[in-house]
């Protein structure tokens, strides 16, 4: 199975798919931060 994801990792669909993970995460870091130090399910 660590094989698999390895080979699959090294392929070129799956550095995109990475990348596009990735940027996902950033995203939704970026919406659910307020800016003042807190992420907004801190402020409830």
């Amino acid at each position: 199975m660590a094989d698999k994801l390895k080979k699959f990792r090294e392929s070129t669909f799956g550095k995109i798919l990475t990348a596009v993970l990735y940027l996902i995460m950033l995203a939704l870091v970026m919406i659910f931060f307020t800016g003042e130090g807190l992420f907004i399910y801190e402020a409830f």
